[in-house]
């Protein structure tokens, strides 16, 4: 039986490794000429990861007003949503799938950031910034990841602390903080708006540092 199980788990990382290897080249070709698609296929993975996407632009946990309408914003949300719906319960999709699920937000965060980045560091994609406009090179009304970093984080530390019937899904959570390292390399630079004027630079992760706190001391 020992035998068996060692050949079946084998055999599942090897599977785990080829169907990640085509995800690369499927973002590659999707999102050719298109950050949305990449954005598309970080919210997909997000969605299976939280089992929804739950993020809210209003209300007091984002900094004034996103520079987007918000029927697009709830569109792009909605969309990833729809082709979650396609697994019959993403709440309790097997953790194999969810481990997926954290390579495909990893790689899909990562393609986003492969950009020209005038400043020297990855988090100077406009997908990382709340500003827009010329600095950026990009219009007030793109779609921003950023837009949605309370749901990654969410996603990324439930991922990191995973246990099912006490035991420690180790894979699981290695997806999952390779998954919150990429956010905070992306993300680290990024300022909060409200505190700019009154404190100057803030990072804007600063506010979910509770949450990152919490799941990097289970590990």
């Amino acid at each position: 039986l020992d035998e068996i199980d060692h050949t079946y788990k084998q055999n599942e990382r090897t599977i785990l490794d080829e169907v990640g290897n085509t995800f690369d080249v499927i973002l590659e070709i999707d999102g050719m000429d298109s950050d949305r698609r990449k954005l598309h296929w970080l919210l997909f993975a997000t969605a299976i990861l939280n089992g929804t996407v739950e993020g809210n632009v209003s209300g007091q946990d984002e900094p004034g007003h996103v520079p987007v309408a918000h029927l697009e914003f709830e569109k792009a949300k909605e969309e990833a949503i729809g082709d979650a719906r396609l697994l019959p319960d993403a709440k309790s999709t097997r953790w194999q799938v969810r481990e997926l699920a954290g390579y495909v937000a990893t790689r899909a965060l990562k393609a986003l950031a492969r950009r020209p980045a005038q400043s020297g560091f990855v988090g100077s994609s406009p997908h990382f910034n709340w500003a827009g406009g010329a600095r950026d090179r990009e219009p007030e009304s793109t779609l921003r990841a950023i837009f949605y970093l309370k749901d990654f984080v969410v996603a990324a530390c439930a991922v990191s602390t995973s246990s099912s019937n006490q035991t420690e899904l180790t894979r699981l959570q290695v997806r999952g903080f390779e998954f919150l390292a990429t956010l905070i390399e992306c993300f680290g630079h990024s300022e909060c708006p409200k505190l700019l004027a009154m404190l100057g630079s803030v990072p804007y992760m600063l506010r979910y540092s509770t949450q990152i706190t919490s799941a990097v001391k289970y590990a």
